[in-house]
Formats: structure tokens, C-alpha cells, sequence
């Protein structure tokens, strides 16, 4: 199985996330969705200033074990499943995803996505949608949610 490393999106997501996260003067709750190999959150925990408390989960149990494998700090937890669902009872902070969201054609064609999870759908637009669509019941009052797109459409 193969599973999502770094790339430009990933790389902007751990700049963007890292920065708002470091403007943070108090301990707070942040998941990382589709982690892939842990690579947003591990930068993220190397630039980090206070000890916050990291999430993160993926559809792939490959994904999460890479993940768990990469990261070494204490206050990480992980679990395997799609969307919000294996975080149904938690609210966080800040949400961070890079769930694929290239359409279902394109990533059928591309040597990236081969032996990798899609199902996006043919606009792209499904994993997004179905974590926008149960956001809300996730995140706590004062949140923020970064989500990487890339939008290509057959």
C-alpha cells in the first residue's frame, strides 16, 4: 500500500498551519485529517512554542501507522477512519486536512495516486464535502480549518 508523503501542498499547509499554531498562547486541540505519513503535524510539533495536543487520523491503517512511526511526542493520538468519524465525541481548535480532493479521473491516471485511497469523486469535491458538511459538531467555539485543494475537473 502507499500512502501520501510531502509535497508543494503539504509543505504550504505545514508553513500556514505552524504559524497560526504558534500564535497560540495556551494549550489547544488540533487534528490533522488524512495525515498520510504525519509530515503537516511533525513539522508543525518541531516549530511548535507550547505543548499543545495533536490529533490525527487517516482512512488508511498504513497511513497511521507510518505516522505514529515518524512522530514521537507525547501528546499525539491517532486513529484510523474517514472524515470526523473517528473523532466523533471531540472538539478541536483547529482542523487541518489534506484529504485527496483531485477527481476520481485525474487520480486514476496519475502515477501519484496508484495504490493510494481517493474516491473523490469526479468533481473532486466529496472527501471535502463530507468533512465541511459535519465540521460544525467538531470544532469549539473560537476554530479555524485549513484544507488543501487542488481542483481538477475532466
Amino acid at each position: 500500500m502507499k500512502i501520501f508523503r510531502e509535497n508543494l501542498t503539504s509543505k504550504i499547509l505545514q508553513q500556514k498551519s505552524s504559524s497560526i499554531i504558534n500564535k497560540y498562547k495556551k494549550e489547544i486541540d488540533i487534528l490533522e485529517i488524512g495525515c498520510g505519513d504525519g509530515n503537516i503535524t511533525n513539522f508543525a510539533i518541531n516549530k511548535r512554542k507550547i505543548d499543545h495536543n495533536f490529533y490525527l487520523s487517516d482512512i488508511s491503517n498504513y497511513a497511521v501507522s507510518a505516522a505514529k512511526k515518524k512522530i514521537k511526542y507525547k501528546k499525539c493520538k491517532f486513529k484510523s477512519g474517514k472524515w470526523l468519524d473517528p473523532w466523533k465525541d471531540k472538539k478541536f481548535d483547529i482542523i487541518i486536512s489534506d484529504v485527496s480532493s483531485i477527481n476520481d479521473f485525474i487520480a486514476n491516471k496519475s502515477p501519484w495516486y496508484k495504490g493510494v485511497i481517493c474516491n473523490s469523486g469526479t468533481d473532486g469535491l466529496r472527501n471535502i464535502e463530507k468533512i465541511i458538511s459535519n465540521i460544525e459538531n467538531n470544532l469549539k467555539k473560537k476554530w479555524k480549518i485549513y484544507i488543501a485543494y487542488d481542483f481538477f475537473i475532466k
